[in-house]
């Protein structure tokens, strides 16, 4: 039933010292378009995950990973976007806006902690993530990724919290009240 597969390891894809990068990311894109053919064979979409730049030294923000996935141009070579990631690279949720076409996944957390999700008062920037999700077309699914002590009340709660944004910032998006 699977659909996706995530490919963000830092270890499967970070440069080694000394090596040369553009090396690396021709050889990285070589390499997706076999594994987008066999991807394809199965129903499956590959979904490249950009990793902070304290945890990876290759296709590291969303913009650099989504040009990645344009220059691969293969229709089972996507891309995922982390909130978790972008907001430690202080880079802006406006990449979604233009990543839209190439979205496969999306994994969401607070930053700091990397917890679930409970409120907007815990971070201004769920607003504006999720509403450009929205403004993107994005209609697939959100993964929470977090750290939990209890799963259950954590889950639900957060869970909750996305489906009353979300409701909520696709209202004002139809209604053209959120920027």
């Amino acid at each position: 039933g699977a659909e996706s597969i995530v490919f963000g390891s830092p270890l499967s894809k970070n440069v080694e010292n000394g090596f040369p990068w553009e090396t690396a990311y021709q050889q990285l894109l070589d390499f997706v378009q076999v594994l987008g053919d066999a991807a394809a064979r199965h129903g499956l979409f590959i979904a490249m995950e950009p990793i902070n730049a304290g945890e990876s030294n290759l296709l590291v923000s969303a913009k650099e990973t989504c040009e990645f996935v344009r220059q691969a141009d293969h229709p089972h070579i996507r891309l995922l976007v982390d909130y978790y990631h972008l907001g430690l690279d202080g880079e802006t949720p406006d990449v979604l806006l233009e990543a839209g076409p190439w979205l496969q996944h999306i994994h969401f957390s607070g930053i700091t902690p990397r917890a679930f999700p409970k409120s907007e008062e815990e971070d201004a920037g769920y607003a504006h993530f999720l509403g450009n999700l929205i403004r993107a077309g994005y209609e697939s699914r959100i993964s929470i990724e977090a750290y939990t002590r209890d799963f259950r009340r954590d889950a639900k709660e957060g869970l909750a919290f996305m489906r009353s944004l979300i409701g909520k910032l696709e209202g004002e998006c139809r209604n053209g009240d959120h920027q």
